[in-house]
């Protein structure tokens, strides 16, 4: 296949572009100094303000590439003749915002049939379950990522209240697997760091039926001491590399 150029997906990537859009303003980046010490994704979630979020509506950014929100982190939708790829699904209770968001671009819950977890933190698994259940979907993660889920799913939500709902362990996806719906195939990668799995996947784009070679990396950034910055370190090395593949 013949590409133009490499189409890098991070989740959360989009933040900072669409509240500048969402809020002309500027109130949530215009913060006091003390604000300014959380993350832009804590800000946004923090701020309560939940017309702000719902401001950041659906998008289309390839001809089979849809961005449904919600605006702090990303849900993805790559639709296929088969039926629809979901790419992480936000938390409550941003979820109804996400659910709306597919609905306005006129695809149905029920045509999605694979959802897939970027990595084991709640705001990009959270909504699975629920997302699932309306669409009869199968969940894929890494196996690490899948003990985070299932380690939230016995722990007290924030603020102690019952556990938030997490989807039943699926699909185990692990490096080099592939999966085909339609004429779209994924290729995966374990890209630990962020978490001790992240999935990550390159695949096709189109842009007016121009075919372009898209990278989406599950998490970017280390957490977990020193042994997670080694591991982000070492994948951040292989997206190098893999940059420079045919």
């Amino acid at each position: 296949m013949s590409t133009k150029r490499t189409i890098l997906l991070a989740a959360g990537s989009l933040l900072t572009a669409f509240l500048s859009n969402a809020d002309p303003d500027n109130r949530v980046l215009a913060q006091e100094s003390a604000a300014r010490a959380q993350t832009l994704s804590e800000i946004y979630r923090n701020s309560g303000d939940i017309e702000l979020l719902n401001k950041v509506g659906p998008f289309k950014v390839f001809d089979n590439l849809y961005h449904v929100g919600p605006g702090y982190v990303d849900a993805w939708l790559i639709p296929t003749s088969a039926g629809i790829i979901m790419i992480d699904t936000a938390e409550e209770p941003f979820v109804d915002h996400v659910i709306d968001n597919i609905r306005t671009l006129g695809f149905d819950l029920k045509d999605i049939k694979y959802i897939l977890i970027s990595h084991g933190h709640l705001d990009h698994f959270g909504g699975a379950a629920r997302i699932q259940e309306a669409s009869g979907a199968r969940v894929g993660a890494t196996e690490e990522d899948w003990r985070m889920i299932e380690q939230v799913g016995h722990a007290p939500s924030r603020g102690g209240g019952p556990s938030p709902r997490v989807p039943k362990r699926d699909m185990v996806i692990k490096e080099g697997d592939t999966l085909a719906l339609g004429a779209t195939t994924l290729k995966f990668h374990h890209h630990p760091g962020h978490t001790p799995g992240v999935l990550s996947a390159e695949f096709t784009v189109y842009d007016n039926g121009a075919p372009h070679k898209a990278f989406w990396q599950g998490g970017g950034g280390s957490r977990g001491g020193l042994a997670g910055a080694q591991q982000a370190m070492e994948t951040a090395k292989r997206l190098g590399g893999l940059r420079h593949d045919p």
